[in-house]
């Protein structure tokens, strides 16, 4: 069986624009519908307990382009991890 390291949650956007970003598509999907902070936070808590990890993660793209909602995150993630 695999054992898992941590859960990881993607940020869409980049302010960088690197010429070989190998996660294009998945950077720039303006598609999608995004989660919520308290979405994001239930979602990489119920994964991290699921797969028995305390690792986890957030990528991107640039996490800190939205800082009003990656700050509610951090707050929505820290209340589950308490819970």
């Amino acid at each position: 069986m695999d054992k898992y390291v941590e859960v990881a949650i993607w940020a869409a956007g980049c302010n960088l624009r690197c010429k070989s970003c190998q996660n294009y598509t998945v950077t720039y999907d303006n598609s999608s519908t995004p989660y919520t902070p308290y979405e994001a936070a239930k979602l990489v808590t119920y994964y991290r307990r699921l797969y028995g990890v305390n690792g986890m993660a957030i990528s991107g793209g640039e996490p800190t382009l939205n800082r009003r909602w990656l700050i509610e995150y951090f707050k929505e993630l820290r209340r589950s991890l308490e819970s």
